[in-house]
């Protein structure tokens, strides 16, 4: 009788790391990704910028995993800060699982762009569905609805 009281207030135990392990593996996982796919210089420019995308919207890793990974190209902005620099583009998927509501609800579905300068301290965004997974809120009263614009760090 002993035993199985020992064995049961053991197991419990066991089971909670085994858990934590596959949530830590699960969240490694879930990281804001740069394609391998175009331009190889391109590619580099971009995964070398993405830490600074990330400290200035951290919850793309959060909700990575509603995330197309990003591709990179040559910046084609009418806005002629931005012509020249960096365009990051993915999409949202179309049955978000990790964005909260109402954020799921506005932001599902859509193409999302960075455009970061040639200088690569600022980038803008263009749609507010898109500039909102920066900081994971949606705002009803936000009127920088057609566009915001980040400093990197």
């Amino acid at each position: 009788m002993n035993i199985l009281l020992i064995i049961f207030s053991i197991l419990p135990f066991f089971l909670c790391v085994s858990c934590s392990e596959s949530q830590d593996a699960r969240l490694q996982k879930q990281r804001f990704s740069i394609s391998s796919e175009g331009d190889p210089e391109l590619i580099a420019r971009g995964k070398a910028v993405a830490p600074k995308i990330i400290q200035s919207c951290p919850k793309l890793n959060e909700y990575a995993t509603d995330l197309s990974a990003a591709k990179v190209s040559l910046g084609r902005s009418l806005d002629n800060e931005y012509d020249g620099g960096l365009e990051i583009a993915f999409k949202v998927s179309d049955k978000p699982n990790s964005l909260p509501k109402p954020l799921n609800l506005f932001s599902k579905g859509h193409n999302c762009s960075i455009f970061l300068n040639r200088e690569q301290n600022k980038m803008y965004i263009a749609k507010r569905a898109c500039h909102s997974l920066c900081d994971g809120v949606w705002k009803d009263n936000d009127h920088e609805s057609l566009g915001k614009t980040f400093a990197l760090k």
